[in-house]
């Protein structure tokens, strides 16, 4: 069930190059398509960002705690980078669970 909401942007983009095309023309309906998947990369873009500033936000507290400091990814140290693959491993078995 939750693979058909891949669905969901294929069916909302047909119904919008179709209205464009009968109401503009092929020419517009080629525009409408190219820029909307430039807005949508530039959203996820935008998106991904905040989503890693938040993660590095955590990542600093929670290393704060334990006194090291990760923040800075050139001059992590080995133990800095260890813990956090052990952090996403486990967060990933967790999802696949």
């Amino acid at each position: 069930a939750l693979s058909s909401l891949g669905n969901v942007p294929v069916v909302y983009m047909t119904a919008l190059d179709g209205w464009v095309h009968d109401r503009f023309g092929t020419g517009w309906m080629l525009q409408t398509d190219a820029l909307s998947a430039i807005l949508f990369v530039v959203v996820a873009l935008f998106v991904l960002h905040k989503v890693n500033a938040a993660r590095a936000q955590g990542l600093a507290a929670d290393n704060s705690r334990v006194g090291q400091n990760c923040t800075n990814a050139a001059k992590a140290s080995f133990s800095c980078r260890l813990t956090f693959v052990r952090t996403n491993a486990a967060f990933s078995a967790s999802i696949l669970r």
